[in-house]
């Protein structure tokens, strides 16, 4: 019993990859008029697409085809969705649909659309054909996405580097990936705030060309000045939706302009003498500082993503924030509360030194809020008795 089990076992798995080499090999041949064509789409003004987007683009007029082979794709249906998506275990998908419908989503976002065609000779076509329906594949399809490594930018790049030897341009950068972000968020200081708190020091490592292309916008001016095999490999960039112009929105309400104001608050209540009411506003403050350690920890600890591991931010943003809380509450200083503040005065001091000597990059915003720890702690360790406050 256990042996016909077996050999039955074996004869659906045979049939199984049999029919889908079979699958493969059933692929037309593309006709001599076809081309594939990088796709490029401008920013949006959703967080999840102020970094634009790649596509691939399949167009033959004689077999009738006009595709979209689109890796950045997911299910909203996925169970524990958020869960997932913060802890970098949702499977993104290589989608495939017609290309009007796909144009139509960017003429309704209002969107530029950019077209390169890829100069493939006709083995090359083929091979890239062949690639992208393998990988279209039910058991293929699906990737777990990194924002700097594996995404819809970077996929495309691996995928046209494996029909042929690309020689990219080795132009030395100093630009990190936090840099080439600042230069798509650079208007939005609150998002750019809270992805300069979130990313670690993987975003501060300088980035070659063919890191860069992490970016569609990198994707595409860097293989316009690639080769494959020794030839040119792109044609010059075509618009088939036109290209919006910049919106330069000021905003005068910052994180820096809050840090500053809560500075000058700190400042003013310590000079006033309006102890009892600095100290509940720094209790209050620095509660802040804990619960965002505590973040910085399970998105470095408790997730997947690459980029939010080594996260100096925890430097200031401290989860030992917590025992000077219950000290104060206590109204009584603690030994492991005066040690730990002693620890974190040394943080802020290292962090200080930093904004100087950069290891990990810090937001401006976060100065101020360095000053208001360090007034705080300070105040309470060499001038004021903690239990004479509340």
């Amino acid at each position: 019993m256990n042996y016909r089990f077996f050999l039955s076992f074996n004869l659906l798995v045979f049939v199984f990859v049999f029919s889908l080499n079979a699958q493969k090999l059933q692929l037309p041949k593309l006709s001599n008029d076809a081309f594939f064509s990088l796709i490029t789409c401008t920013p949006g003004n959703e967080v999840y697409n102020q970094f634009g987007h790649s596509a691939i683009r399949l167009k033959d007029d004689k077999l009738g085809l006009d595709f979209v082979y689109n890796y950045g794709t997911f299910n909203y249906e996925t169970p524990n969705f958020i869960l997932k998506f913060i802890e970098r275990k949702l499977m993104y998908t290589l989608s495939k649909s017609s290309f009007k419908p796909f144009l139509n989503s960017f003429v309704q976002e209002g969107r530029g659309v950019a077209e390169q065609k890829i100069r493939f000779d006709s083995v090359q076509r083929q091979k890239l054909f062949e690639i992208l329906e393998t990988n279209y594949l039910p058991q293929n399809r699906e990737y777990l996405y990194d924002f700097f490594y594996d995404n819809c930018a970077s996929k495309i790049r691996d995928v046209i580097a494996s029909t042929g030897k690309l020689k990219i341009d080795e132009t030395k950068s100093k630009k990190t990936f936090r840099h080439f972000l600042d230069e798509y968020i650079s208007h939005d200081p609150w998002l750019n705030f809270g992805i300069d708190l979130i990313l670690g020091l993987e975003a501060d490592k300088i980035c070659n060309k063919e890191l860069q292309m992490f970016l569609p916008d990198y994707l595409s001016s860097n293989l316009e000045n690639a080769s494959l095999n020794n030839e040119k490999l792109m044609e010059n960039t075509v618009w088939i939706l036109p290209k919006p112009a910049k919106k330069s929105i000021k905003q005068t309400f910052t994180p820096f302009f809050l840090s500053c104001s809560l500075l000058c608050l700190s400042l003013l209540l310590f000079f006033t003498k309006k102890l009892r009411i600095l100290a509940v506003y720094e209790i209050i403050l620095l509660s802040c500082f804990f619960l965002a350690g505590l973040f910085l920890m399970f998105m470095w600890f408790g997730t997947d993503h690459i980029a939010t591991q080594k996260n100096l931010n925890i430097l200031w943003a401290n989860p030992l924030y917590i025992l000077w809380i219950i000290s104060a509450f206590r109204k009584k200083i603690s030994k492991f509360a005066k040690y730990s503040a002693y620890m974190l005065l040394a943080s802020n001091a290292i962090v200080l030194f930093m904004f100087l000597i950069p290891i990990q990059e810090f937001n401006y915003a976060v100065l101020p809020l360095l000053l208001i720890s360090t007034l705080a702690l300070c105040r309470i360790l060499f001038i004021n008795k903690l239990e004479n406050e509340l």
